[in-house]
C-alpha cells in the first residue's frame, strides 16, 4: 500500500511540475522559474536539498542544466553537497549574462574610448547606458585592494577618459 501511495505522489508531483516554466537556451526566464519553484517546493513538501536539486534539473535543458550540474560537488568528508535554490538562480543569471559581475562592468567602462572619428554624443550614450545599467547597483567593489562604491569608480573613470584628437 505504501508503494502505491509513493507512486501516486510521484505521479502527482510530475503532473504539477508541468506548470513550472522549463528553462532552455532560447527561453531563460530565470526569475519566473525561481519564483515558481520557490512556491512549488513547500506545497509538495520537498525540503531536502538533493530533492530540490533533482526536481530543478528536470525543468532545465541546455547550458543551464550543465551550469547547475557543475554546482554539485563532494566535500572532504565524501558527502555530496547540493546547491540551494538561490545559488542555482544566481548561477543561471550569470550563465545567461542576465547579471553582470562588477569586474565585467569595470572592464566594459575601461574599454570605452573615443577615437578622433567617433561622435561624442554616441559615445556618451554608450557610456551612460553601461554606467546606469540596472546591473551596476552593487554597493562596494574592490579596486587596488580597497573597497570603493560604483559612484566613486565612475567618477574616477570620468577623470581618466581622454578624448583623442
Amino acid at each position: 500500500m505504501a508503494e502505491l501511495n509513493n507512486s501516486m505522489l510521484l505521479q502527482y508531483r510530475l503532473m504539477t511540475l508541468q506548470g513550472i516554466v522549463t528553462l532552455t537556451d532560447e527561453n531563460h526566464d530565470v526569475n519566473l522559474w525561481h519564483d515558481q519553484f520557490q512556491s512549488w517546493c513547500p506545497i509538495q513538501k520537498i525540503t531536502a536539498s538533493q530533492d530540490i536539486y533533482n526536481w530543478c534539473l528536470i525543468k532545465e535543458q541546455g547550458m543551464d542544466a550543465t551550469a547547475i550540474r557543475d554546482l554539485e560537488y563532494t566535500n572532504a568528508d565524501g558527502t555530496t553537497v547540493y546547491p540551494s535554490l538561490e545559488k542555482m538562480k544566481d548561477t543561471l543569471l550569470k550563465t545567461y549574462k542576465l547579471k553582470k559581475d562588477p569586474e565585467d562592468i569595470i572592464n566594459e567602462l575601461k574599454s570605452l574610448k573615443i577615437s578622433y572619428q567617433d561622435n561624442v554624443k554616441e559615445f556618451n550614450k554608450k557610456y551612460r547606458s553601461v554606467r546606469d545599467s540596472p546591473y551596476s547597483n552593487f554597493s562596494n567593489i574592490k579596486m587596488n585592494k580597497r573597497e570603493i562604491t560604483i559612484i566613486a569608480l565612475v567618477q574616477t573613470m570620468q577623470t581618466l577618459i581622454i578624448i583623442q584628437p
